[in-house]
C-alpha cells in the first residue's frame, strides 16, 4: 500500500483558520469593499436532495485560492467548497453535526463536479456551482457517501497566506495543470515524496533526501533514488495513484528555505514518461514548484 497522509502541506499553508478573521454574513447582501453599491449574494445548498437553509455566508480569497462556506443559523450544517482561479476544485466539505464528508482526493473531478462562472474582481464577488458525492472517507472510494449540490455567488475578502507563492504547478501532455492538494511520506533513510494532485488524473510528486537536499540541477531516470520527479496515474482499483515509467527528467532546485516547522523547497522540472498500463506516452514540461515540506 502506498504511504501517504503525513501532512496535506498546500492546505496546511494556505487555508488554516481561513475564516478566522471573517465575520459572519447573511444572504441578503453586504459591503466589505468600499462599493456604494450593496452586492445581493445567494448561497443554495442541497444535501441528498434535500434543501439546506443556509443563512451564514463567509467567502476568502488567498492568492490564487478561494474557499466559500454557508452554514445554517443553528450552526449544525455547513458546506465548504475550495478550489483555485483556474476552476480546479481543491475540496468540497459537507458537515451535519459531528459528522464530516469530503470530496474523494484523487481525480476529484470524476466524482465531482465543480464549474467556476465568474470572478468579479472589482466588485470582489465569486460565483459558481457545484454537485457530487462527499464520503466518509476521502481516500477509500468504497465508503459511504452522500451527494450535495448548489450555487453560489458571494463576496469575498482577501487574506495574506502564511507562506505567499505557494504552488506545483506543470504543463501535461500540453495542457496547464494546477496542483491543487499536497500529502507527504517519509521514511527513516530520509527519503521525502512530496506528492500533489489536481482534479483530475494525474499525480506529480518530488522525490529528494531530506538529510542531503541542496541546490543544483539533476538529471533523473526511472533508476534514480532522489532528486527526481515521479509521475503517476489514479488507477480506481487500487484507490491510489500508480507510478509510470520514467525515462527521462530534469530537475533544478532553485532554493531551500530551512524554518522551525517546515522547510520551503523551489525549484523547475520537466519528465517524460510512459504509462505501463496503456503505453501512451506522458510529457511534463514548465514544471514549477515552491512547496513545504515537515521538519520530521
Amino acid at each position: 500500500m502506498k504511504k501517504l497522509y503525513a501532512l496535506k502541506a498546500v492546505v496546511l499553508v494556505l487555508f488554516v483558520s481561513l475564516f478566522a478573521s471573517c465575520s459572519d454574513d447573511d444572504s441578503s447582501s453586504t459591503d466589505n469593499n468600499n462599493n456604494p453599491t450593496p452586492i445581493e449574494q445567494h448561497f443554495d445548498y442541497s444535501y441528498d436532495g434535500q434543501v439546506v437553509p443556509v443563512t451564514i455566508l463567509q467567502a476568502v480569497r488567498v492568492e490564487d485560492h478561494f474557499a466559500v462556506s454557508a452554514t445554517t443559523a443553528d450552526g449544525l450544517k455547513n458546506v465548504e467548497i475550495e478550489f483555485n482561479k483556474h476552476g480546479n476544485l481543491v475540496e468540497a466539505l459537507a458537515i451535519n453535526g459531528f459528522d464530516w464528508q469530503a470530496a474523494y482526493y484523487y481525480n476529484k473531478s470524476n466524482y465531482f463536479t465543480f464549474t467556476l462562472i465568474e470572478i468579479d474582481e472589482e466588485n470582489k464577488t465569486i460565483e459558481g456551482t457545484f454537485s457530487g458525492k462527499v464520503f466518509d472517507d476521502e481516500y477509500d472510494i468504497t465508503s459511504d457517501f452522500n451527494t450535495v449540490s448548489g450555487s453560489f455567488k458571494v463576496v469575498y475578502t482577501e487574506e495574506q497566506p502564511q507562506v505567499a507563492g505557494l504552488h506545483f504547478d506543470a504543463a501535461i501532455n500540453g495542457t496547464n495543470w494546477y496542483g491543487t492538494g499536497s500529502n507527504q511520506s517519509f521514511d527513516l533513510a530520509g527519503k521525502a515524496e512530496l506528492s500533489n494532485v489536481s482534479d483530475d488524473k494525474y499525480e506529480l510528486t518530488l522525490v529528494i533526501n531530506t538529510d542531503e537536499v541542496a541546490t543544483g540541477t539533476y538529471v533523473f531516470n526511472n533508476d534514480s533514488a532522489f532528486n527526481k520527479v515521479k509521475v503517476g496515474i489514479f488507477n480506481p482499483a487500487e484507490g491510489y495513484a500508480l507510478d509510470t515509467d520514467i525515462n527521462s527528467g530534469t530537475l533544478t532546485i532553485t532554493q531551500i528555505t530551512p524554518g522551525t516547522l517546515y522547510t520551503i523547497i523551489e525549484g523547475t522540472f520537466s519528465v517524460t514518461a510512459t504509462d505501463p498500463a496503456t503505453g501512451q506516452a506522458i510529457t511534463v514540461t514548465n514544471g514549477s514548484f515552491k512547496t513545504a515540506y515537515d521538519n520530521n
